[in-house]
């Protein structure tokens, strides 16, 4: 396996927004439907339900985005990576041997099942040739889509170690629950770790935050494959997730703020 493998998976991967996804917004949208039907009619005023935000445009997803300033010294813009199109059907990064595990691999945009984000924004930073990287995903929903992926779908023990295929090479996957800053609605954090069977070739760590901002899922992830920059990943997950606040906050025209 390659560096270069390695670096086209990694895009997948981050620009997906969100690894622990739950199936899809229509089964939730059903759940809703079906309580509201059993919830008995009530005669008191009910208190105004607030309006949904709208999802962010492109040019918001875009301005959400980290900058070379925004990053710790030593950080430069990887351009190759910061080019991908974050489209649906380009993020699936690898297939796993279970089935029940594959959505650890799929990302939102990649999942045939979930749904697809209105506009998407993606940049990517290294801290030399052999990484680490880090990149940041902003993607943008309905609300009621962000909030019911934001919620973690729970990892059979059995997905805890699996095999699977990326790029043509057969990799181990070793998924672990990873604490992340709390931020935006809700917030969640998970490290999988890619082990090839070319013994010259070190583990590649992931390590990916998602935040919930309104309608955006906020996705940063750090590719490593010797040693993570922790503080680094952990700064850059939370001023991703108040740079999206503060670009909500002030509405498409960049009022309000």
């Amino acid at each position: 396996m390659h560096t270069r493998t390695l670096r086209v998976a990694g895009i997948g991967l981050a620009a997906s927004s969100l690894l622990l996804a739950t199936a899809c917004g229509g089964a939730a949208d059903a759940e809703e439907k079906s309580a509201a039907k059993k919830t008995p009619a009530r005669t008191a005023t009910a208190t105004p339900t607030p309006k949904p935000a709208a999802p962010l445009t492109q040019r918001q997803a875009e301005s959400a985005l980290l900058t070379v300033q925004d990053m710790p010294t030593g950080w430069s813009k990887d351009n190759e990576m910061s080019s991908s199109d974050a489209g649906p059907g380009e993020f699936s990064a690898g297939r796993a041997d279970k089935k029940q595990c594959q959505f650890l691999l799929d990302g939102v945009v990649g999942s045939e099942k979930g749904p697809k984000p209105q506009n998407t924004g993606l940049i990517a930073f290294t801290k030399s040739q052999e990484g680490p990287f880090l990149l940041n995903g902003v993607t943008a929903y309905a609300e009621a889509e962000a909030t019911a992926l934001i919620k973690a779908r729970p990892v059979p023990e059995t997905c805890r170690t699996f095999r699977a295929e990326l790029e043509g090479d057969k990799v181990t996957v070793n998924f672990e629950d990873l604490s992340v800053p709390k931020a935006g609605q809700d917030s969640q954090g998970v490290r999988l770790k890619l082990e090839s069977e070319d013994p010259e070739m070190p583990v590649l760590q992931y390590d990916v935050a998602n935040a919930r901002v309104g309608g955006a899922i906020v996705t940063v992830m750090e590719i490593s494959f010797t040693k993570a920059d922790v503080q680094a990943f952990s700064e850059s997950f939370t001023k991703a997730v108040a740079k999206a606040e503060k670009i909500t906050k002030a509405g498409p025209g960049g009022r309000n703020v």
